[in-house]
């Protein structure tokens, strides 16, 4: 057993592909650079969390609107550039949740 997730591999293989790396090559890395390769930038959390603070504020005073939840302040938040569109249908913003 690998002792990793299904969906892990999964990613792997799909990063493989997508950037045409070979087999061998992958095996005569050393461990670092494989994980430079397959792993994501770190985000600096202090800036994501100074950011999501300065929003909070105005989240509460949309909360009490009718029609907005948390899940649409999360859809704004996580896809800033969608509030400058038209509303789009949920069926359509599903969607593209889920990627």
């Amino acid at each position: 057993a690998l002792k990793i997730s299904r969906n892990t591999v999964k990613k792997y293989l799909h990063l493989i592909t997508v950037n045409g790396w070979r087999q061998d090559e992958l095996l005569g890395m050393e461990e670092g650079n494989l994980e430079g390769l397959f792993s994501r930038p770190e985000e600096s959390t202090p800036d994501r969390y100074c950011q999501l603070d300065e929003l909070l504020p105005s989240y509460e005073k949309e909360l009490k609107r009718v029609g907005v939840n948390r899940w649409v302040l999360w859809g704004e938040y996580m896809f800033p550039s969608l509030e400058n569109h038209t509303t789009i249908s949920l069926e359509k913003y599903t969607t593209l949740m889920q990627g």
